[in-house]
């Protein structure tokens, strides 16, 4: 893989952890290489905690309306994270980040007009917070770009290193 190609893929995949750091989420492992059997040049592993949002709200239809906004800031984060450093649209390996049918049960009861407009609303959400948050993003790409692979545990050793700005907390 080139290094321009590993590098906009360290930022992708930095992205999804980023924004589930944010969200409170747990990162269980962040990889940039490639794996066969999925066909995927990157990953983030870690549970969504659908249980945690069905007993903080009591309700099944609100949790899974919190989840769909997760769910969504955390695939849009990748290849708006790639896009901010390199400054071009994402390209077609990026499109299931985008497709916000796949994201849930909800998603797909959308119409295109409705998941449309939904994505807008993420990705109006997701990039200023990636921008405000561009130097953990950068020291979490940096690090998947040097080791390939990190562990959730790695994660948050990268994050305590990292100085948080006047007035802005460490995501999680």
């Amino acid at each position: 893989m080139r290094v321009q190609t590993r590098r906009a893929l360290a930022y992708h995949e930095a992205g999804h952890a980023l924004l589930r750091l944010h969200l409170g989420l747990d990162i269980k492992e962040v990889s940039i290489v490639y794996d066969e059997e999925t066909k995927s040049r990157g990953h983030v592993t870690g549970e969504l905690p659908q249980d945690k949002h069905i007993k903080e709200l009591g309700n099944h239809l609100l949790a899974s309306l919190v989840l769909l906004v997760e769910e969504g800031m955390i695939r849009v984060a990748g290849p708006e994270a790639k896009e901010l450093i390199t400054g071009r649209k994402p390209g077609k390996w990026a499109h299931r980040d985008y497709r916000v049918d796949l994201w849930s049960e909800e998603g797909k009861k959308m119409g295109p007009e409705e998941r449309e407009a939904f994505l807008h609303w993420i990705v109006e959400r997701v990039k200023p917070l990636l921008n405000s948050k561009r130097h953990y993003l950068d020291a979490i790409a940096e690090a998947l770009f040097q080791h390939k692979e990190l562990s959730g545990g790695e994660i948050q050793d990268i994050m305590s290193k990292v100085e948080a700005r006047p007035g802005e907390g460490r995501p999680e």
